[in-house]
């Protein structure tokens, strides 16, 4: 009992500065900006950057090396070319799920996306730093407190061990799930939760997490933005509104994915370890 105390407020604190350093940033870009669309897109970005900073030294264990550090990969170039591939083909079926799942995102929501994603440095923001931000913060902090807390180096490698290990992911995963506050999103962002939890996991590095994230943000804004010109775009959007092509794009993307999770689990590092994330 007193572990799950302790890993509720791990969490409670880490979305808690997460949360105070967004408010502030907008807050301040608010009075700043006249336009309320830069000044969301501003301190969006800012608020990303400070939460970099502050989590790699304060929240994880190994502070930078987190980033980028792939040591434990023996096949690195195989290995992410695999996590390219995988989230490429990944993204069609995620869509159509979260289409399945019926609900639509809320009004205030959908027109705060809009005005970032009407600026180039939203589109920058939500495509490379805020990926980066949250794999520290729920990867790298979030994760890795958990990982500490309920998978200890003295437990020994055994299926006792691995279902710690799972549990932890998918708790990890709900939560970046329902931290974006949107229904509509929650299949697929708990999906990715859970694939760049186990990358984590895997890897004992924040990087392949990142890869993934910022190729699947960078596509979906790249596709909502250029392809359908419209931000809140469905995969039915994207197919021209016909179901037919909708459902041979998913099928033809689950052909493709799953020969290629496949290749990804096989060229993956055995994992390790959890590190002394005791800061």
């Amino acid at each position: 009992m007193k572990k799950i105390f302790g890993a509720l407020a791990d969490v409670g604190f880490c979305l808690v500065v997460y949360l105070l350093m967004q408010g502030v940033a907008l807050f301040w870009c608010d009075r700043i900006f006249a336009d309320h669309a830069l000044a969301l897109s501003v301190g969006q970005m800012l608020s990303a950057v400070v939460a970099i900073v502050v989590f790699c030294c304060s929240f994880l264990p190994s502070g930078w090396r987190t980033l980028w550090d792939v040591s434990r990969c023996r096949q690195p170039r195989r290995f992410f070319f695999f996590i390219l591939l995988f989230t490429i083909a990944t993204l069609a079926p995620s869509l159509w799920l979260e289409e399945l799942a019926a609900p639509e995102i809320s009004d205030d929501l959908e027109e705060i996306f809009k005005q970032i994603l009407s600026t180039p440095i939203g589109w920058v923001t939500v495509g490379l730093l805020v990926p980066v931000a949250e794999e520290v913060i729920f990867r790298g902090a979030i994760l890795g407190r958990l990982l500490w807390r309920f998978v200890p180096q003295s437990l020994p490698s055994d299926n006792i061990a691995q279902k710690k290990e799972w549990a932890c992911l998918l708790a990890s995963a709900l939560i970046f799930a329902l931290a974006h506050g949107n229904l509509a999103q929650i299949p697929h962002t708990f999906f990715m939760g859970l694939m760049m939890g186990w990358l984590y996991c895997r890897s004992r590095s924040l990087l392949p997490g990142i890869v993934l994230h910022v190729v699947n943000n960078s596509l979906v804004i790249a596709l909502a933005m250029f392809v359908c010109e419209d931000p809140d775009a469905s995969l039915i959007d994207l197919c021209g509104g016909s179901q037919w092509v909708e459902v041979v794009v998913v099928i033809v993307s689950m052909i493709i994915a799953l020969p290629t999770l496949w290749g990804l689990v096989k060229s993956a590092p055995q994992g390790g370890e959890p590190e002394g994330n005791g800061k």
